[in-house]
């Protein structure tokens, strides 16, 4: 009931994605020992027992959300290079900062991703001087509404979307 266990999946036919649907107790709920306690799991044989009739709740310090790639444990650190440094110069510091914390056999590091190579040219002739993207005419005279409105979940389907394409065997 912590949002970690898929029950289902949900199809978005108007972008063609497949979501896991993880249940969660409500705000509420979550921070109290008592509901959660009072929580009904499967029993080994079928039927249903109480939480507390098999395990002792006892509070503690944890991560909220544990991710995992292959059955492994992975935290996952998103970073952009800042104006003035070179990519290839940040990947060394970061592994230098990694190397420096020891970490126990049977861990490991990687770092992936692509670089986007960007260049930029001057203004060519009747490029306007500025764009702006804004949909609230459209929003307000049609009442249009876009399916996607935030940005970072834009790059994400697309990116996506992109990596799916690469993968799709056309032959």
């Amino acid at each position: 009931m912590g949002g970690d266990q898929r029950v289902t999946r949900f199809r978005d036919d108007t972008m063609s994605e497949d979501y896991d649907v993880q249940v969660r107790l409500k705000e509420g709920d979550r921070n109290e020992a008592d509901p959660i306690r009072r929580l009904y799991v499967p029993r080994q044989n079928g039927g249903l027992v109480r939480l507390d009739n098999v395990v002792k709740l006892v509070s503690t310090q944890a991560p909220s959300r544990i991710d995992r790639l292959d059955r492994q444990r992975q935290v996952s650190l998103r970073a952009a290079v800042a104006p003035g440094y070179a990519q290839a110069d940040r990947i060394a510091a970061l592994r230098a900062e990694v190397a420096k914390m020891g970490l126990p056999t049977g861990y490991s590091t990687r770092v992936s991703g692509r670089a986007l190579n960007v260049h930029e040219e001057p203004r060519r002739a009747g490029d306007p001087p500025q764009l702006i993207a804004r949909a609230d005419r459209i929003r307000t005279r049609l009442g249009w509404r876009p399916a996607l409105d935030d940005l970072d979940t834009i790059v994400g389907t697309t990116l996506a979307w992109e990596r799916r394409l690469a993968e799709t065997p056309w032959g």
